[in-house]
């Protein structure tokens, strides 16, 4: 039985359908020990984003955000639940753009890893995408600070989620190959401070991928990651367009590829591991952090 408690004045008292619950309830949940006895990885609650994201209008677009993880690899990350967005009608969704599946050295802020050149050089530290787009971090080719999720950059998909999510996110402290260049130096992978991230390929796939595996990441992230327990159940890796859920999609992922200084990791239309130019424009499926 869960004891009903305050907190700052709002009643405490958690319903076993994860969508019922506000979001400051779910993370006092968590701090309280109770949240991995009510809600199950693959837990969904709904969400409505508004706003500008990079080009991409969204107009109180709903969608599910779901859990992939319980104190995942908390030891290197910090504690808490981890979400990833999203899915629609109970299919796993990537967000895109209008250029989806074109490639753009325009400087025009597409989803695309970088918005003004086909290179992979300061790997995801460095990337467009994690700044002007997701949001991910309030400094440019920086750790995000305290106040990433509650005073975001302005036209990110950081800033187009709920407030009341926003106030509950936590930092989370990720490694990557934050030097990019197609090399698969190991000290390349170093950690960044990050609220709204892409998946890493080995968190996606596991450990048996990376260049020496069946993967393109650099080998040396595997020794900093662990794969996400939603998908080490067994979860399809297949994702379809935001606004067209018949159709799949590719999507990114924040590994540089290790192969060639051009290309990023990401995962094919048929959810197999791959790469591609980091102009391309894919679809983007970013995780978050409550505790």
């Amino acid at each position: 039985m869960i004891t009903v408690v305050r907190r700052i004045g709002t009643p405490y008292n958690p319903d076993p359908t994860l969508n019922n619950n506000e979001w400051e309830t779910i993370a006092l949940a968590y701090e309280k020990g109770d949240a991995q006895e009510l809600w199950t990885v693959g837990a969904t609650k709904n969400i409505v984003i508004n706003g500008l994201v990079g080009t991409q209008q969204f107009n109180n677009f709903a969608l599910d955000v779901f859990i992939i993880g319980y104190d995942h690899n908390a030891e290197r990350e910090g504690p808490g639940i981890t979400f990833e967005l999203g899915k629609v009608g109970g299919k796993d969704i990537c967000l895109v753009d209008s250029h989806y599946n074109s490639t753009s050295t325009s400087g025009a802020k597409w989803f695309n890893m970088n918005h003004s050149g086909n290179a992979n050089s300061g790997g995801w530290k460095g990337c467009d995408l994690r700044y002007d787009v997701l949001g991910s971090t309030n400094v440019n080719n920086g750790d995000a600070t305290s106040t990433c999720a509650t005073s975001p950059v302005s036209n990110t998909l950081m800033a187009a989620l709920p407030a009341d999510l926003r106030a509950v996110m936590k930092p989370m402290n990720i490694w990557t190959d934050n030097t990019g260049g197609g090399d698969n130096t190991a000290s390349y992978v170093t950690q960044t401070v990050d609220y709204l991230p892409l998946l890493a390929e080995c968190e996606i796939f596991g450990s048996g991928y990376g260049w020496s595996g069946s993967g393109y990441a650099n080998d040396a992230e595997k020794n900093y990651q662990q794969q996400y327990q939603y998908y080490k159940n067994g979860n399809g890796k297949v994702k379809y367009r935001h606004n067209s859920t018949g159709s799949t999609a590719r999507w990114w992922e924040r590994s540089p590829g290790a192969d060639n200084s051009g290309r990023f990791c990401g995962v094919s239309a048929g959810g197999g591991a791959g790469d591609t130019g980091a102009s391309s424009s894919l679809g983007v499926t970013p995780i978050f952090r409550i505790s």
